[in-house]
């Protein structure tokens, strides 16, 4: 018999299954909806396979939700919208139920002054400070960490990182990111910060956060579900908060009529390699959802879906272009 973690399961029942799952959740007919579901595993083996990945990964999600962790399931069932927050969940039970679930693994840091943290291109991975602090990295990233009996500071080197913090385990100690342009303190919350060449962007999921720019000392506070920029100028955005922020965290680029330029700019964080396009279909929209880690796979996907020929050299050399 075939193990779980050996099984191929379609794309449509794994679908189902986090279908399924989602709608359990917010049941006010629990009994109900679980008979349905019962009805709907014993439609075959790979209905009922379906089923226990996402029982399997659901118990972990719960481990990892005790009372000093949040995983991102929680703060995306909490958002307002349900389209977005519905598509991202069903890419992160889609990715459980089909093959190895890209999930972080947290990784402890002990007390320690001076300490660096980084991950290579195409790499994800988290760790849980000794204060307790949730750390995850995206690809290409740097943070060096400055500690203090009374401060924290983060700084962040370059690329993108998700922060949990828990003010209540050491509320002696206060947390600072820093970067390049401006600082952010928190209170007890979950935010992401991304450098970009010119510009920070802060996206604020749960609590509060203070952004203060480096050189004039200006500061904004964001509140639940906003996030800003602030350029290297000075020039500050805000605007609502996007939960597909979220979906690195689960190995995934979930866009929504992104252009293709934009895209190919945000894929090619995760790979060495090079994605060349013709500058005449540049502003084509892309929607969907896409794995970070199988760039072969995306671009198949993408030039269907746009209707483009796609052609790959060497390993490493990708081109979209316009079908003739």
């Amino acid at each position: 018999m075939r193990s779980l973690n050996e099984s191929t399961i379609p794309l449509t029942i794994a679908e189902e299954a986090a279908d399924w799952w989602l709608e359990l959740q917010n049941s006010d007919n629990q009994s109900l909806t679980q008979q349905r579901i019962s009805s709907w595993r014993q439609q075959s083996s790979v209905h009922d396979e379906a089923w226990q990945k996402i029982a399997a990964f659901d118990m972990m999600l719960n481990d990892i939700n005790a009372p000093q962790r949040r995983p991102i399931s929680q703060h995306v069932l909490s958002q307002p919208s349900p389209g977005p927050r519905r598509q991202l969940l069903k890419s992160l039970f889609g990715i459980a139920v089909i093959g190895s679930t890209p999930w972080f693994i947290g990784s402890p840091v002990t007390h320690q002054q001076n300490k660096t943290l980084a991950t290579k291109v195409g790499e994800h991975r988290s760790w849980t400070l000794a204060n307790g602090v949730e750390v995850y990295l995206n690809t290409d990233t740097i943070i060096e960490i400055d500690e203090t009996n009374t401060l924290m500071t983060l700084v962040l080197k370059q690329g993108e990182v998700a922060i949990i913090t828990h003010a209540e385990q050491h509320p002696q100690q206060q947390l600072k990111v820093t970067t390049a342009i401006g600082d952010i303190t928190p209170i007890g919350t979950h935010f992401v910060v991304r450098q970009y060449p010119e510009l920070i962007q802060v996206t604020l999921f749960e609590g509060q956060v203070t952004v203060t720019e480096k050189h004039s000392l200006r500061s904004w506070t964001l509140q639940e579900n906003q996030a800003m920029t602030l350029t290297a100028s000075g020039e500050m955005s805000m605007f609502k908060a996007n939960t597909q922020t979220l979906a690195w965290q689960t190995g995934m680029l979930i866009v929504s009529d992104m252009p293709l330029n934009s895209f190919v700019s945000e894929l090619s964080r995760y790979h060495h390699a090079f994605i060349r396009y013709e500058p005449q279909i540049a502003n084509l929209r892309v929607s969907g959802s896409y794995p970070t880690d199988d760039l072969a796979a995306v671009m198949n996907a993408v030039s269907r879906a746009l209707n483009l020929n796609y052609t790959k050299r060497f390993g490493v050399w990708f081109h979209l272009s316009e079908k003739k």
